[in-house]
C-alpha cells in the first residue's frame, strides 16, 4: 500500500500550487519529513534584514505545528572582515535549519538534506510561465523560499498567511532588479495578487508614503496632485502622474524595473496605511550599524513581525 506524501496529506495553498514552484515540491517534501521527525529544530540566520525575514516565515511554521525551535544569528557578510569566513552557530537540536542568503546561487540538487542540516539557498531554475511558452531562468532567493517552505508546512496557518507577501522583499533587496528586468520579482506580485494577499495600486494612493528611495522627489507637486487625484478620471490620473515623473527619469537613479514599482505599483496589505516598499526603506533606515547591538535588535524586530505580521509600527511611523 502506497504511503502518502505529506503534500497529499496536506494540501497546498493557492500560491504554491502555481506550476512554477513544481521543481521545489520533491525538495520541500523531504524538508517537511525531516522537520516533522525532529523533536526540535535549530534556525539559523544571518542578522540582517533577509535573515531576519526568512527566520520569521520558518517560525511561524513551527508555532502552528507546535514544533520546538530555537533561533540562532550568525553575524552578515558586511560586518566581517574581507577574507573571514562565515561562523555557524553550532548545533543544538537534532535538526538544525541553515538559511544563508549571502551564499552564492545553488541548483536545486543541492537543498538535499545533509545529516541534522537543512541548508536554505538561493537556487536558480527555469521558469514556466502560464500564460506564455518561454521558459526564463531565474534565481529564487532564500526569503521566497522560507515563505514557500513555511506555506508548504502549514498553508492554512493564519501567521503564515499573514506573511506570505513579504516574500517579494527577497527579490527587492538582490542587486538583480538594479540590472534589467527581474522576472521572478514580477511573477510573484502577479502570484500573489491573484491570491488576494496584496493589492498594487499607484504611488499617489498610498496614504503614507516613503518617497526617499527617489532621488529630488518633487515633493510639492506630488501634494498638490494628491489633493486632487480622486476628481480625475483614468486616463487624466495617467497623464498627471507621467507629467510629475517625467523630470526624475534623467536623474533618477534607479533600474526601470524600481522605478516603475516605486511609481506605479506599491504593495499594499488589507487595510495598512502604508506599502510594503515603504515599510522596508523604514526598516532599513533604522537597522543597527553597531555590532554590540546587533542581534538584540534583529531578535526584537522579528518578534514584532511574528506578533504583527507588519515590517514595522505603522501607527508610530505614521503618528
Amino acid at each position: 500500500m502506497k504511503v502518502p506524501s505529506y503534500a497529499e496529506m496536506h494540501p497546498m495553498s493557492s500560491v504554491l500550487s502555481k506550476p512554477v514552484f513544481s521543481p521545489l515540491l520533491p525538495t520541500f517534501e523531504m524538508m517537511a519529513d525531516a522537520i516533522h521527525g525532529s523533536q526540535s529544530v535549530q534556525i539559523s540566520a544571518p542578522a540582517s534584514i533577509e535573515g531576519m525575514l526568512c527566520m520569521a516565515h520558518l517560525e511561524a511554521a513551527c508555532i502552528d505545528l507546535k514544533k520546538k525551535y530555537v533561533r540562532r544569528f550568525f553575524l552578515p557578510k558586511h560586518f566581517r572582515a574581507r577574507d573571514e569566513p562565515v561562523t555557524h552557530p553550532p548545533h543544538q537540536c537534532d535538526l538544525s535549519i541553515l538559511v544563508n542568503p549571502e551564499e552564492e546561487t545553488w541548483s536545486i540538487d543541492g537543498l538535499s538534506k545533509i545529516e541534522d542540516e537543512i541548508n536554505l539557498v538561493p537556487v536558480e531554475m527555469e521558469l514556466f510561465f502560464e500564460q506564455s511558452s518561454a521558459k526564463k531562468r531565474g534565481a529564487i532567493d532564500c526569503v521566497t523560499l522560507s515563505a514557500l517552505l513555511a506555506n508548504f508546512l502549514a498553508a492554512s496557518s493564519h501567521i503564515v498567511r499573514r506573511l506570505q507577501s513579504t516574500m517579494l522583499l527577497g527579490q527587492w533587496l538582490r542587486t538583480t532588479l538594479d540590472h534589467g528586468p527581474n522576472p521572478m520579482y514580477s511573477m510573484l506580485v502577479d502570484v500573489l495578487q491573484e491570491d488576494g494577499l496584496i493589492r498594487c495600486v499607484p504611488m499617489v494612493e498610498v496614504e503614507v508614503l516613503e518617497t526617499s528611495m527617489f532621488e529630488d522627489f518633487p515633493q510639492r507637486r506630488f501634494n498638490k496632485l494628491k489633493t486632487r487625484w480622486e476628481h480625475l478620471d483614468r486616463d487624466e490620473k495617467a497623464q498627471a502622474l507621467s507629467e510629475l515623473l517625467l523630470p526624475m527619469l534623467e536623474h533618477r537613479g534607479l533600474s526601470t524595473q524600481r522605478f516603475e514599482e516605486l511609481a506605479f505599483r506599491r504593495i499594499l496589505r488589507g487595510d495598512e496605511s502604508t506599502d510594503l516598499m515603504s515599510q522596508l526603506s523604514i526598516l532599513q533606515h533604522h537597522w543597527p550599524t553597531n555590532q554590540d547591538t546587533l542581534v538584540l535588535h534583529v531578535s526584537t524586530q522579528l518578534d514584532f513581525v511574528l506578533k504583527t505580521g507588519q515590517l514595522i509600527d505603522i501607527n508610530e511611523a505614521t503618528g
